[in-house]
Formats: structure tokens, sequence, C-alpha cells
């Protein structure tokens, strides 16, 4: 079972004071709260200055341990947004173990009239209780909010960080924030003339900075307070700074535009090369696409990425929502009465990924007066699910930075090649483009480049069905699921599917069949009324096809691209700037945007958006690294 996240247990005393019952603490002054964040935080840290010190495409990046009512961020991103230049980057990185209630939220920030614009861009954004790492964008800035135990959540991160919040409860109520473990996790991150600051004054928390390398220093205190603690870390390493990166991203699906959005975002320039006349062309140019997570019944990777990557596409919805066709009509998943598959949505729930309200069992009751039409079995609802234009959802995504993204279609990149540091892709006309960086998104031919030829790349046809719509499939409110998928009508026609023909090789299309529309027809009709299909003959129907791509374990194939010929154990070895982004088989509209984000923070130095065990798992070299241990263990049989 994943870890449950407990919210925030809050009280309000008559004049105002905001106590957290989980700590026996206040949160902050109810007089002047952001007055006290500003003073112990922002001054200390000598932040206006620094931010308007910085170089044009340079990150700086603030983590703070304890998150609580998200003041400091809200001041934090005023400040950056007034004084730091527009070409730079803010990377917040926070901590929290008992998140408040968003509803809570709105009312403390009642109390900030001068940060309702930030606190509101920011709430849309706000985070379910899941636990794991939330990243947020935002304009000139990127949240991680990372939601659990931070003793457990601090040691995954590998990035740079420039200045520390140190903002838990009191060291007396709450110790496990002040452990000398978390010290020596900061002095491990902090850049050469990093620093810090802290409300408290405390004895051991001076000492446990002191011991882990920090030059502390006792400072006057805010309002009535008499001392609290700041200063820097002489040591450690020097702070990069690279100009703006370039970046080529090989393919304008799915897996291409959300590379290409997160890299964008980040200040990287991106020329985006499709071989297709437009964009979204194959597998990703369906009507439309379902979006739900695929939650496992026990703890796993997959499990784990999927609820990772559907929280991360609910908040960029709130982004690209209307643009990307985006309609949140809930998803049901019949069980059709199939004990397994009855147990299995039980372990969903038990295993806990996401929160109650986010997926639930249903009766057959209940799934017929969420879908509005009469249904055949018990199942399980995701009310936060629903359905998307690929087509509009690829297009706003390449739009959303148009300074940073180049698009250029019908350009086959049919070769690439690496020298001196950069990356050139080529056809046989000449040189497309180059870069520092390159993200192999191509799809069904991710596989193709000799570089990533070690990807055991499995290709499966499947064929979508238009299925006109009428009087009573109208009324059918949610996307329903069992053996195929079938969405509310868009525009009088229900955009349904799907075929698997399994063992399909590289090809620019998947045939439509007459044959491939009676198995949809078959497999609708086992979990809905029959009355949607009267009249409906299979050889009447249009419809689409298209190449899905996935690996044996299932999991999305997203970092950097292995050198498989000189890969070993000891000494792992990448081809230098060669990413690879793709394998999602039918759930790229849920998968690719966490994974280009996945990829992004890693071309970027910013930490990732996933717990380490999510980004092994996801990792192309888990295929070489797999490869190796068994040709290893095959070797240890013959010898003995």
């Amino acid at each position: 079972m994943s870890e449950r996240i407990k919210t925030a247990s809050l009280s309000w005393s008559k004049e105002g004071w905001l106590y957290s019952r989980d700590f026996g603490d206040v949160y902050f002054q109810p007089k002047n709260g952001a007055g006290e964040s500003d003073y112990v935080f922002l001054q200390q840290n000598n932040l206006a200055d620094r931010f308007a010190a910085l170089k044009d495409g340079e990150v700086f990046r603030i983590a703070e341990l304890g998150f609580g009512s998200g003041l400091n961020f809200l001041l934090t991103l005023a400040l950056w947004r007034k004084n730091a230049p527009k070409s730079a980057r803010l990377v917040y990185l926070s901590f929290e173990k008992h998140p408040v209630k968003k509803d809570e939220l709105q009312r403390i920030y009642a109390h900030w009239p001068q940060l309702q614009e930030t606190a509101q861009e920011f709430l849309a954004q706000y985070p379910p209780p899941v636990a794991g790492f939330h990243l947020s964008g935002f304009r000139g800035a990127h949240l991680l909010l990372g939601l659990g135990d931070i003793a457990e959540l601090l040691p995954q991160i590998e990035t740079e960080i420039d200045a520390w919040y140190l903002d838990g409860f009191a060291p007396s109520k709450n110790p496990d924030m002040w452990d000398e473990k978390l010290f020596a996790e900061m002095a491990r991150l902090t850049v050469r003339g990093g620093t810090f600051s802290t409300f408290t004054a405390a004895g051991a928390v001076r000492r446990g900075l002191e011991s882990a390398g920090f030059a502390v220093e006792k400072r006057r205190g805010f309002g009535n307070k008499r001392d609290m603690l700041a200063g820097t870390y002489a040591q450690g390493r020097e702070k990069k700074y690279s100009a703006p990166r370039r970046a080529i991203v090989i393919g304008a699906g799915i897996a291409g535009a959300s590379a290409a959005y997160a890299l964008a975002a980040r200040g990287v320039a991106v020329t985006v090369l499709e071989k297709a006349e437009d964009i979204a062309s194959a597998a990703s140019g369906n009507p439309v696409g379902i979006v739900y997570p695929r939650l496992t019944a026990a703890p796993s990777p997959m499990g784990d990425f999927y609820g990772h990557a559907f929280c991360h596409l609910l908040r960029l919805m709130q982004h690209l929502g209307a643009e990307a066709g985006w309609r949140q009509t809930g998803a049901l998943l019949l069980d059709g009465g199939d004990a397994a598959l009855k147990k299995r949505y039980d372990g969903i729930i038990t295993n806990g990924v996401l929160t109650d309200d986010m997926v639930r069992r249903v009766t057959v009751k209940q799934a017929t007066e969420i879908a509005g039409v009469e249904m055949k079995s018990d199942g399980l609802f995701y009310p936060d699910a629903g359905m998307i234009s690929p087509r509009q959802f690829c297009a706003a995504l390449l739009a959303a930075f148009p300074e940073k993204i180049s698009v250029k279609t019908a350009t086959a990149a049919e070769e690439i090649t690496y020298k001196d540091g950069i990356w050139l892709a080529r056809n046989s006309g000449g040189i497309l483009a180059e870069a520092e960086y390159i993200v192999s998104a191509s799809g069904a031919a991710l596989a193709g480049f000799a570089e990533a030829a070690f990807l055991e790349l499995r290709l499966t046809g499947g064929q979508i069905s238009y299925c006109p719509a009428n009087p009573l499939s109208e009324k059918l409110k949610a996307v329903v699921m069992q053996n195929g998928y079938f969405p509310p009508a868009t525009e009088g026609m229900h955009y349904a599917g799907a075929t698997f023909e399994k063992n399909q090789k590289p090809a620019d299309a998947f045939p439509v069949t007459e044959a491939g529309h009676r198995k949809n027809l078959a497999a609708w009709q086992e979990f809905l009324p029959q009355e949607f299909f009267d009249g409906l003959c299979a050889g009447d129907m249009q419809g689409r096809g298209g190449l899905r791509s996935a690996v044996p374990d299932y999991l999305p194939v997203a970092g950097a691209c292995p050198d498989a010929a000189r890969f070993a154990l000891e000494a792992p070895q990448f081809h230098s700037g060669l990413y690879l982004c793709g394998a999602f088989g039918s759930h790229g509209m849920t998968a690719a945007p966490l994974a280009g984000e996945i990829i992004a923070a890693q071309i970027c130095g910013d930490p990732l958006p996933v717990p380490q065990h999510v980004a092994a798992a996801v990792a192309p070299e888990r295929f070489v690294i797999r490869a190796l241990k068994r040709n290893r263990n095959e070797k240890v049989k013959i010898k003995g």
C-alpha cells in the first residue's frame, strides 16, 4: 500500500492565529505574517539583490523545508518577477508532510490581498494530497512540491541549491525537520556561496548546521523575536552556468510535443522535426484520446508513475484545457462481473496511490447514474478523468512558447550524428538542425536510430471506429471502458475503440478494415446498451488506424540514451546529450507530459518530478542493465 498523506489539522483562534493540531504550533503571525516571512527568508538570503544580479538564462534554485501555507513561495515568486531578468528562471523546491487543504488555503490567503493574483495562480495548480512529487509551472518559475516524509524525499534530490528556507515548526515541536541527517543533505546539495535562513535560534540547530559545514550567525529576529539564524556555505561545488541551450526534438506527436513544451518552459530553444505533413499525424492523430491513470492492484513502479502522471496532467489542463479540447467527463472502468477484475479494482483502492475522492468503487446502480444510461456491471470510477483532442493537445503544447519552439513538418530526420558536443540531424538533403541536445520521440520509429537499437520495441496495431450518436447514446456523460472504450459524443460522433493487433512491423499506416469495426462493435455491446448500435452496419463505418509502441515491461521510456556497446554495471555509459521519449502504448495522453518533464529536468539540472524508483523504472538503460545481469548470471551458472 502506498503512503497515505494526512492533510493538516488546523484550528483558528479568535485573534486570528492559525494553529497546527499536528504539531501544536502556529503557522504565521496574524497581523504581519507576510512581513515576518519577507524579513526572515527573503531579506536574510539577500534575494532582491541576488535576483537582480542574475545573468540571462541563469537559474536560481531555492529549497524550503516546510511548505506550510505556501506564503514563502508566493512572496518569493512576486519578488522574482519584480527583480529577476525575464530570461532567468526560478526553481522552488519544497517539502510538506501534512499539506493544507485547498479550501483552507483560500481562507488563509484572504489575509494578504496584495498576493491574491499570485495566490489564485498557485491554487489553480495546487496538487491533491498524493504522496510523491508534484511539479507546477508558472511564468518564469517552476515549483516542485514533495509530499511525504522529508527524511525519505530529500535524499532523492539531485540538483544545485542556492538558498534554503528552514521553516518547519519549532524544533521542540517537530524535531524530525531539524535532524542532522537533513543538514548533511543540505550540504550535499548547496553550491559554494549558498545561503540559508531560519526563524529559530535553537542551539541544537546552530550546532547541527555548523557540523554540516555551514557558517552560522545569529541575527536579530523579526518583531518581538530576539534572535534568528542565517548563514552561508563556503564549501561545496561551484555553481554551473551555461547560456540558454538548444535542443532538437524528433517527432511532433504527443511525445515530441510534451518534450518540446517542457524544454521550452525552461528556456531551451527547441527545433521540432516531423516527417509528416502535419503534427500529430500518426498514433497521436485520433480525434479523441482517453485520459485516466493506469494503476495497479499492488504497489508498483507502474502504478506510481501513472499516479504521478495523472496528477501532473490535471495540473497541465489548468493551463491548456480549453485549447487542448479537454473534457473532464470522468471515466468508468466496468468489471463485467469478472472475479479477477473485481479483485484488481479492489486492490487499486486499497493500494492508495490516489486519494479516495480521485478513485472509488461503484455499484451498477451508481455507474448508471454516473453514465446517464444503463450500465451492466459494477466498476471503478475516476471522476477527474476524461477525454481530449490529441491533435489540439499537441498544437497547444507546441504553441505555448512561440519564441522558443520552431516546428518543421515534412522534414524527416534520417540520421543523427554527434561531433564536438553538437548533435546534427540530417537527411539526404543535408543538415536539418543542430543542437547540444536531441530527443528522439518518434513513436513507432523510436528504435530506428542505431543508438536506440537496444530497445525491445513492440508494435501493436489499433483501429478506432466512428460510431454515429443516436438519441440514447447522446445521453452518455462519462467515458466507459471494459473490453474497449466508448466516450461521450463529440459533435454527433462517438470516436471509440480499439482493436489490438500484436507483432506489427514499422509502417506509415495501419489499415482500417470492416473486420476491425466488427471487433469494436462486439466489444462495445458487452458493456453498453444494444440500442446504441441499432441499425449500425460495420461495413458502413469509418475509422482510423495507427501503431502503438511499447516495451516488454509496459512502462514508458523517458531519459538519457545509454551507450549499449560500452555500458557496464560498474561504469554506466551514455550517449552525451541524447534522450529517448516514448513507448507509451495506448496511454500516451496521460504519460507523455510527465515523461517530457523528466527529460527536461535531466537536461536542465532540475530536481526530477518523480521519486528515484519511478525515474529508474522508466529509464532507457533498464534494458541494458537487465541484459548485463542476465549474461552475468548465465556466466556464473556455467562456471558453477
